[in-house]
């Protein structure tokens, strides 16, 4: 909450003043982008980065944001992955040409929770090696984005540390204070434990549940918590129906609860991007707008994924992604 206000201080102030601030202006705005996506309110985000308002301030010089990265994450939040995958490409391929922010290390962590979402474990996997390799201090704020985006990766391809890695990492966010932080990695760490991945400590999914719910009260004008500390007690109480209640909710925040993982079967690259929103409670209609294709198109290829998965409705999607 004391991000955003903060942020459009600042943003007022650029517009205002037209001095030497005002070249900031745009990547002002980024931030504040991502901050509302951050946050949960991806609506928020969205109308933000359309709103061409600030363009005016034309006479300005403008330090300019790096194409692609903003609107790859605000792709990744709608659920349209292959154009976050392709987006993100762009920013990746600017950033290696110039990196004066330091922001490669990011960008190359979510291609890698992008390609988590396609499927593609094996370039997730690429990805994070990459972006494991750019020297972050850690004091810097990439450094515990990265750690917790690449968490996804460790999921996805079912690795043996991948809960314990998700553990320490909300260990560390738990010691920094930073409970939106903690959050998000005990999130991927429910997920791994609801998916039967081992773990060393003595824990049970109530437990991480208790614990998302106790960081959740600590996190201000994160919108989303309320709703992922609900997700996490109803995954953690058996109740289905609860859960893809939360499920639904969570999309809306551009908080995802289903990953692909390896499988025998072979999905298409549309099929991968269609299956985990519907799994999520999303209709078809919405998927159809989401990705610019017919809510026909939507059904026929529901139906192929049913088919292969070897299911008959959308009830039996989730657990048919996550391997159970």
């Amino acid at each position: 909450g004391e991000a955003l206000r903060l942020g459009e201080r600042y943003m007022e102030a650029a517009r205002e003043s037209l001095s030497e601030a005002t070249a900031y202006l745009m990547p002002l705005r980024a931030a504040c982008v991502v901050i509302r996506l951050f946050a949960g309110d991806v609506d928020g985000a969205e109308r933000m980065h359309a709103d061409e308002s600030d363009l005016d301030i034309a006479h300005v010089h403008h330090h300019r944001n790096v194409p692609g990265l903003v609107e790859g994450q605000i792709a990744l939040a709608r659920g349209r992955w292959s154009e976050a995958s392709g987006h993100l490409g762009g920013a990746i391929a600017s950033l290696r040409e110039s990196d004066p922010r330091g922001l490669l290390p990011a960008a190359l962590a979510l291609a890698a929770e992008a390609a988590v979402w396609l499927g593609d474990v094996d370039e997730a996997a690429h990805y994070r090696e990459e972006s494991l390799r750019q020297p972050v201090p850690e004091s810097s704020t990439i450094f515990g984005r990265r750690r917790r985006t690449l968490l996804w990766v460790g999921l996805a391809r079912r690795e043996g540390d991948a809960v314990d890695q998700a553990l320490d990492a909300a260990d560390n966010a738990a010691a920094a204070d930073l409970p939106p932080a903690e959050l998000d990695s005990l999130h991927v760490a429910l997920l791994g434990l609801a998916d039967g991945l081992p773990t060393a400590r003595e824990l049970t999914l109530a437990d991480v549940a208790d614990r998302m719910a106790a960081a959740a009260k600590r996190c201000d004008g994160l919108e989303r918590a309320e709703a992922m500390a609900g997700f996490a007690h109803a995954l953690a109480d058996g109740d289905t129906e609860l859960t893809s209640a939360y499920e639904a909710t969570l999309a809306g925040y551009g908080i995802w609860t289903n990953p692909p993982r390896q499988q025998t079967v072979a999905l298409t690259r549309r099929e991968q991007e269609i299956a985990p929103l519907a799994a999520a409670g999303i209709s078809s209609r919405d998927i159809a707008r989401r990705l610019t294709i017919s809510t026909r198109t939507v059904e026929s290829h529901l139906a192929r994924i049913y088919a292969k998965l070897g299911i008959t409705s959308r009830a039996e999607l989730p657990a048919a992604l996550s391997g159970r």
